[in-house]
């Protein structure tokens, strides 16, 4: 962290929960994705669902479940307690680099697949720890049909999203950018087709 308090980032993180059983009482695990420059759209697909395959088929707890458990065992008082230190750690940027190795609230992005439990996007909240300061809901796949330009009638398939970002890691004017950029993208999904590092090309 500067000492501005503006938090510069050494590369993107991607988070998500992962359900391990899709029942009431099924396990919850966290995954945290550090992609690489080269990676295009399929290099995230292969990854996330090689990635999810394996967590869900081992019976061993990763790092994030272990903490989570061993903080649930502690009596109230004493977790309140522990939760205050690392609450003021996060505050003056000393957590432990272990602890946000895992902890979905210090990535780029927290993203969240409510189409895979047959819901629609909705608007996450925030939270008030971590660095993280965008979180991004996806919704199911829908079909509807769009007048066209010409007056014709054609069906689209729609993919609603939730954005929530935080002011306070920028400013408008570059909120307003980064939504044409991703209204080009996906008005010209072959462009996903490239690596990360790639510039996309396109004239503001």
């Amino acid at each position: 962290m500067s000492p501005d308090g503006i938090f510069q980032r050494y590369g993107i993180s991607l988070s998500f929960v992962v359900k391990k059983q899709f029942a009431d009482n099924g396990e919850e695990t966290l995954m945290v994705l550090h992609p690489k420059d080269s990676y295009t759209l399929a290099d995230f697909t292969r990854k996330i669902v090689g990635e999810v395959h394996e967590m869900r088929e081992s019976t061993e707890k990763d790092d994030s479940e272990t903490v989570f458990a061993f903080l649930q065992r502690l009596p109230r008082p004493l977790m309140m307690f522990v939760m205050w230190i690392l609450r003021t750690l996060d505050f003056y940027g000393k957590l432990p680099l272990y602890l946000e190795s895992f902890d979905t609230n210090h990535t780029t992005v927290l993203l969240s697949n409510l189409g895979s439990v047959k819901c629609d996007a909705v608007y996450h909240h925030l939270n008030n720890f971590g660095t993280n300061g965008l979180m991004v809901t996806i919704g199911e796949l829908r079909h509807e049909y769009r007048l066209q330009a010409d007056g014709t009638v054609r069906a689209v398939d729609l993919l609603p999203l939730g954005i929530t970002v935080d002011e306070r890691i920028a400013d408008g004017f570059y909120f307003a950018r980064s939504i044409r950029l991703l209204d080009h993208l996906t008005a010209h999904p072959e462009l996903m087709d490239e690596p990360l590092d790639k510039p996309a090309g396109f004239e503001y």
